[in-house]
């Protein structure tokens, strides 16, 4: 029963699994990170946090950018190959 719910990982490469993890776990910090950014802004409004918010900016900023590379690889992949990743998924 439990393998049913990682299906979608036999089908990956280990590089594209690779990738989901280090996002997913970057994504996790960078979100903890905003959380915490945001309750010092509540608790404490006289401080000044321009820092933290412009580490935040630059973080999400690169983060965008790391996801559109991965993406404009994977579609440079899939055209080498002939196709999508959806074409190959309905054969």
């Amino acid at each position: 029963m439990a393998g049913e719910h990682f299906e979608w990982l036999k089908h990956r490469s280990t590089s594209d699994i690779l990738v989901l993890l280090i996002a997913g776990t970057i994504c996790f910090s960078v979100l903890s990170y905003g959380a915490v950014v945001t309750v010092l802004l509540i608790t404490q409004p006289d401080k000044n946090h321009a820092p933290a918010l412009v580490l935040l900016t630059n973080t999400f900023q690169m983060l965008i950018g790391l996801l559109a590379g991965f993406i404009a690889g994977r579609t440079e992949k899939s055209m080498k190959e002939g196709g999508s990743d959806a074409e190959q998924d309905h054969q």
